[in-house]
């Protein structure tokens, strides 16, 4: 996967499935990429021929364009996926032009003849662009197999299945979610959207509220009744994964990841990081070290000082 000037593949890996079971579930590619300006599209960056194959992108970022002749183009925000079977000419993604910075996605090629039937029923029920749960346990376990350094990850045959059926039944739930939500569900989503597109800014319980035109009480129990949980916790977790994310997948300091979720005290940014993650972000980006290397470290070296510096 030699770097271009078009796209970049930051973290690959190829599948060997043994024994491979005939028409069962298999994945074949998993990768982190970055599209990185208006020249990357699927239609004109050459892949060796795959039939029969299943192809999922999971936006991560903004910057992605999704496109097909009978619909026209949209374009797509992190946690939308689009779907496609491997050759098809009247359906594309592309870098969006509009966008300034890469376009970061994850994506998955699969085959087997029960994969690709369960496609073409997601496809016919939700159309080609869906949602999927970037923070849930199925990306974790996405994200810890794209990161092994080797680039091949063995799998036996029924985790094989298990994993490519794992993921099109999470993409198919959190569509169906997504496409029934009204009333103070549709607030909730709405609002959950909100949080994840702003980060970055020091976003409060009242901001939120404002921003959609509602009271904090009434958002507050939307929020309840939708999702079990207030959304001063659900801006806490939401800007926990996306620190989680960048420590494990970029080498900037613990305190710029800290600014880039909207903390400025350290004292703030740790304990609530250790509330919902259960380790300090130090702790973290060592275990993600620890699976890379197969070295593991003492867990009374981590701490908030050795944290700063990391």
């Amino acid at each position: 996967m030699a770097k271009t000037s078009t796209y970049r593949m930051e973290e690959y890996v190829w599948f060997r499935v043994t024994p491979e079971l005939e028409g069962c579930p298999v994945p074949f590619y998993l990768g982190r990429g970055l599209a990185l300006n208006e020249q990357y599209h699927s239609l004109t960056n050459w892949q060796a021929p795959m039939p029969n194959h299943g192809v999922l992108k999971i936006c991560l970022s903004d910057g992605g364009i999704f496109g097909s002749n009978a619909d026209g183009e949209v374009k797509l925000h992190p946690g939308q996926a689009l779907v496609r079977i491997f050759g098809e000419r009247d359906v594309w993604d592309r870098y969006d032009p509009d966008h300034t910075g890469p376009w970061e996605f994850l994506g998955l090629i699969f085959r087997g003849t029960a994969a690709i039937t369960m496609l073409r029923g997601l496809i016919e029920r939700f159309g080609r662009v869906m949602t999927f749960p970037i923070h849930g346990s199925v990306m974790h376990r996405l994200e810890s197999i794209v990161s092994d350094p080797s680039h091949h990850f063995d799998i036996a045959a029924p985790d094989a299945a298990r994993m490519v059926t794992d993921v099109l039944m999470a993409l198919a739930e959190h569509s169906e979610e997504s496409r029934t939500v009204s009333g103070s569900d549709r607030l909730v989503h709405e609002a959950v959207r909100t949080i994840q597109q702003r980060l970055e800014d020091n976003l409060t319980v009242g901001d939120l509220a404002d921003i959609h035109g509602v009271s904090r009480e009434h958002l507050t129990r939307s929020f309840r009744q939708t999702l079990g949980r207030t959304p001063a916790r659900m801006i806490t977790e939401e800007k926990m994964g996306e620190a989680c994310r960048l420590l494990r997948h970029t080498k900037l300091p613990i305190k710029t990841v800290m600014r880039n979720v909207g903390y400025t005290s350290n004292t703030t940014f740790f304990r609530a990081f250790r509330q919902v993650v259960g380790v300090t972000p130090g702790k973290f980006r060592d275990r993600g070290r620890e699976l890379a290397t197969g070295h593991f470290a003492d867990d009374a070296s981590s701490g908030v000082s050795s944290d700063l510096q990391s």
